[in-house]
This record gives C-alpha cells, structure tokens and sequence, in this order.
C-alpha cells in the first residue's frame, strides 16, 4: 500500500508496473528491440495510463480514491491474464537477457 504526502491511500500502483514491463516485454520479444530501447515506450505507456486513470479521479478522496485505484489494478490484472498477446496466465517467455 502507498500513502503519499496527502495521505491518500493508493492501492493500484502495481498496474502501472505491469503496464510498463509488459510494454518493455512485448517489444523486446515481438519486435526484437534492445532493453534500453524499450525503457522510455514502458515509461510513456505507464505515464499515458496514468494520465488516464488520474485525470477522471483527480478530486476523489478517501475511500472512493482507494476503490477506484484497486478496481483499476484488477482491470489489468485480468486483461493481462486473458490476453493471448500478453501469454495469459503463463505471462511472457522467451525474454532475451
């Protein structure tokens, strides 16, 4: 969980995490490019998702905050799981080093 200086509970963090390294996954795996290549798309996708899921919350608070967060983290978390693009529940193999 994340408090940041507000106090407002965060509970969705980690789908920006998710959305960041599957963009940086599926390039460097569908389209061959380096890590280091991928590393600023995975910031932007994650930014752009951010951008999308704030701008509609941006003056909840409180519980509403934490639920709106948490549903969006189970939003990805079950598009991730049933996409076929993103391996499904096995996640993505085959990941160069």
């Amino acid at each position: 969980m994340v408090v940041g200086y507000a106090g407002l509970l965060d509970l969705g963090f980690a789908a920006f995490f998710a959305i960041g390294a599957y963009a940086s996954g599926l390039l460097t795996l569908k389209l061959g490019w380096d890590f280091w290549a991928t590393l600023p798309v995975a910031v932007a996708a994650a930014a752009v998702a951010g951008v999308v899921i704030g701008y509609p919350t941006l003056r909840l608070r409180s519980d509403y905050l934490a639920i709106v967060t948490l549903g969006f983290g189970e939003i990805i978390r079950i598009t991730v799981v049933n996409l076929e693009v993103t391996g499904g529940p096995n996640g993505l193999t085959g990941i160069p080093r």
